[in-house]
């Protein structure tokens, strides 16, 4: 995901209140569809103090931003979020781990660098639902990342999700992953397209359908609203019942979420 604004602040706890987890079979059974969609609406809590008290833990679940990663050279960096987190209790949440690699040095991407990475993602799962990476892999960092994933489905109880996050691109003419990748659920972003903006545009006018795991879910700006109206449109036609991650490029307030709710005709009910 593209980096935002890094807001420095002291260590705060970080409040994770999560109900009981839920099981997962494999995501084409009836069981995996079922439970995963306990909630359509998704937020991403970003790397920034954010105050969530107030959602309604039956309609909304969080993916917390819960540590950064850099690969640089030979080493593995890890940096645990430090801002603020307020959410209500029974909340469903998902760890998130941003993965880059340093543009000065490069990686190596070792074994070792893998089997580092790994751990500490499984390990940052807590008692979140699942696990969620965000890992924009180049080309040449693919097959790395795909044997990351299959390492870390190995380490992952079975009750847990694994998820990853997709730039648009991989799911409508680049799906590199092939067709049973390792993970229970795929989130192409439908935002901050770039250069491959008009390309994905027009595929989402003809109604291309994705396949896979790739029909599951996907991520929208809650600031980009000419887009959303077309993803929504195209999903509406394609991928009802989908689940729908919303990424804020500021912090979260009642009115966003209200915001949020309203564009897939949920009910946003009173804010507590």
């Amino acid at each position: 995901m593209h980096n935002c604004v890094v807001m420095r602040f002291l260590p705060y706890l970080i409040i994770l209140m999560s109900s009981a987890s839920c099981v997962f079979a494999n995501p084409t059974s009836q069981s995996y569809q079922t439970q995963i969609h306990s909630s359509r609406i998704v937020v991403w809590a970003w790397e920034r103090p954010e105050d969530l008290h107030y959602i309604d833990p039956d309609k909304v679940e969080v993916a917390v931003l819960i540590q950064s990663v850099l690969l640089s050279d030979a080493s593995v960096k890890v940096r645990k979020r430090e801002q603020s987190l307020r959410l209500p209790k029974g909340i469903r949440t998902i760890a998130v781990t941003r993965v880059e690699t340093d543009r000065r040095t490069g990686a190596a991407l070792t074994d070792e660098q893998l089997t580092q990475l790994s751990a500490s993602i499984v390990a940052s799962c807590g008692s979140s639902r699942g696990v969620q990476i965000d890992f924009d892999a180049k080309v040449s960092e693919r097959e790395f990342y795909r044997r990351l994933l299959q390492d870390i489905r190995a380490r992952l109880p079975r009750e847990k999700i694994l998820s990853m996050t997709s730039l648009a691109s991989w799911s409508f003419f680049d799906n590199w992953l092939g067709e049973n990748p390792p993970v229970d659920e795929i989130v192409p972003m439908f935002f901050s397209l770039g250069a491959g903006k008009a390309e994905v545009f027009d595929l989402l006018k003809r109604n291309r359908v994705l396949k896979g795991a790739y029909r599951q879910a996907f991520g929208l700006s809650i600031a980009e609203r000419e887009t959303n109206k077309l993803v929504l449109a195209w999903a509406a036609a394609n991928q009802k019942d989908c689940r729908i991650y919303f990424f804020n490029p500021r912090p979260w307030t009642p009115d966003a979420i209200r915001d949020a709710l309203k564009l897939v005709g949920a009910t946003p009910g009173t804010p507590r």
